[in-house]
Parts: C-alpha cells; sequence; structure tokens
C-alpha cells in the first residue's frame, strides 16, 4: 500500500533530508507499515559506519484534532547497551562531547537523539541539520569522548573555525534590535547564550560551539531529582524548540551545549535557527521540567494501578 501523502511541506522535508544524506554516502529506507500510515507517520532506517539510526516523521498528538496537522522528525541511533551500565552519571559526562544529539539512557537501551518540528517554510534548515545529525552526533560523542581520554588517534578532521570576528559582527548587527549582546573573543554572547569559534573539538577539530546557561535556580530545590538524562529525554520527547544538542552538568552547574561543524555554516539560516532555539528553549524550561514531574507522576500512577 502507498503511503498516504503528508502535506507538501512534509514530503519535501524528506526528500530534501534524502539529499544531503546523499551527500555523506548514506541512504535512508523507508519501513513504514500500514499501520504507521495510517496514522500519520513514516518509519526509516539509515544505517552507517555500523550503527543504525531510526527516524520517525510523525503528526503531534496534540494536533491531531486539528484542520492543519502539525508534524516532528525524530531521531534515535542505537548504542551497545553495555554504555548505560556505566557508572552513574555518565550521561552527565558523556554530553559534555555532543554535537547535535545527546546520548539518553532509556528503559530499552541507550541511544544518541535529537528531533524538531518541521518548519513549513524553513524545512530545508532543519533537513541540513538533521542529516548531520543522523550521521555524525553519535559518532561525535563516542569518538569525542575516547581522544579527550587521549584513548583515539590525532583528529584528522581537524581545521580551523570557518566562523570568523566578521561573522559575530554581522550577527551582532542582525540581532541588535532584539537583544542586549556583546562581541568577545573569537564570539558573540548575548545574555545566557554563548557562540565561540573553536579550533580543538576532539571530533570535528573546527566549528561553531554554541552554549545556553539558564538561571541556576531553574530547577528550584530539584525535590523531585531531576536527571541530566530527564531534561534530555523529556526534551527529546516533548520540546517544541529544535533538539540539536544536550545537557550536561559539572559540579552544580548545568548547561546545553551543541556544536556545528564547519560544513553547517553553509547551510542557509543555520545561526538564526539555533539562536531562535535558544531563545524559545529558555522561555520553555519551566513548561519542560513540569512535564517531567507529571510524566513521572502518571509513571508511578500506572505501575501502582498494576500491582
Amino acid at each position: 500500500m502507498a503511503n498516504p501523502p503528508f502535506p507538501e511541506y512534509v514530503e519535501n522535508f524528506i526528500e530534501t533530508l534524502k539529499g544531503f544524506l546523499s551527500a555523506f554516502n548514506a541512504e535512508l529506507r523507508d519501513c513504514t507499515d500500514e499501520q504507521t500510515a495510517a496514522a500519520q507517520r513514516r518509519d526509516f532506517e539509515l544505517s552507517h559506519e555500523g550503527l543504525k539510526t531510526k527516524l520517525v516523521v510523525h503528526r503531534t498528538l496534540h494536533s491531531m484534532d486539528r484542520d492543519v496537522g502539525e508534524f516532528r522528525a525524530r531521531v534515535m541511533t542505537e548504542l551497545p547497551r553495555e554504555l548505560g551500565q556505566a557508572p552513574v552519571h555518565v550521561e552527565s559526562f558523556l554530553n559534555k562531547f555532543a554535537s547535535l544529539g545527546a546520548f539518553i539512557t532509556r528503559d530499552d537501551g541507550v541511544s544518541v537523539g535529537c528531533q524538531s518540528l518541521i518548519p513549513e517554510t524553513t524545512y530545508p534548515t532543519t533537513a541540513g541539520i538533521m542529516a548531520a545529525a543522523m550521521v555524525h552526533a553519535a559518532p561525535s560523542i563516542l569518538q569525542g569522548f575516547q581522544r579527550g581520554l587521549g584513548q583515539g588517534a590525532s583528529d584528522p578532521l581537524h581545521a580551523l573555525s570557518a566562523w570568523s570576528d566578521l561573522d559575530f559582527e554581522q550577527i551582532h548587527y542582525d540581532y541588535s534590535h532584539r537583544v542586549v549582546g556583546q562581541i568577545v573573543e573569537r564570539g558573540w554572547w548575548c545574555g545566557q547564550l554563548l557562540l565561540q569559534a573553536v579550533d580543538d573539538n576532539p571530533y570535528w577539530g573546527g566549528g561553531l560551539f554554541i552554549r545556553l546557561l539558564p538561571d541556576p535556580d531553574f530547577l528550584g530545590d530539584n525535590e523531585h531529582n531531576i536527571s541530566i538524562n530527564d531534561l534530555n529525554l523529556a526534551s527529546w520527547a516533548y520540546d517544541d524548540a529544535p533538539f540539536f544538542g544536550a545537557w550536561c552538568k559539572d559540579d552544580d552547574t548545568i548547561w546545553y551545549v551543541s556544536f556545528a561543524p564547519n560544513f553547517l555554516k553553509d547551510v542557509p539560516g543555520f545561526v538564526d535557527l539555533m539562536i531562535d532555539a535558544a531563545t524559545n528553549r529558555l522561555a520553555a524550561l519551566g513548561n519542560l521540567v513540569e512535564t517531567i514531574v507529571a510524566t513521572r507522576s502518571q509513571s508511578k500512577s500506572a505501575n501502582s494501578n498494576n500491582q
């Protein structure tokens, strides 16, 4: 049975994503069955460098009763299960090496994930970032971790960052009417967001380091013991801000990090998307924390009823 059509822009997103993946010599395989197609969902698989990546494109649950649906693309790359058996707080440590996806531990295994709503007009930008994430997000964490410990060979991808002082001056000018920012050494800083050119990423070499540092008390007294894994899993499952990065923690400091390799500079609208995503992520942090607490409560209630 042929898949029922998605809206034209969603179909275009899928085809554009396939085009970007072909540049990485990677091919997306449609494995949708009749049941998932009827639910306005399609499943895809990508095998690359020994890793299996799953992509789900689906209509969002809260738009099911709308005349015009909203659609999301969600990615998970499976990792060896033994990584999830490492010491406590492994998620905080490994996600310091994240670029475009987060290391997440779940009951059914460990994965590196990312997701985004599919924008109707700027879907090519999202497709370009997602293609890079599908191919490189998991290896960047694994190999970055190994090279950070000195266990890997010197990085053959080493290169100076493609982002220059002139680029940050342009960003500062473009956003001067919206936010109070300032030029810093090889970067641009705006309140809680830092964009900075770096040359020594363990996996990529040169690129753009992106860090979002929320208010230290955004978890309150954290009476619910919300972990870094909780934040990443909820961001992958529920967040409306594009999730191309990861939450991580060092001592008592929690931040969100992304890293863009040099070639993403050529994707039109990339920096705008990442800045807007950071703004939306900050605004929605309270809702994200509430969702984590509510989901945990529902899970406990369900488990209690099943006993």
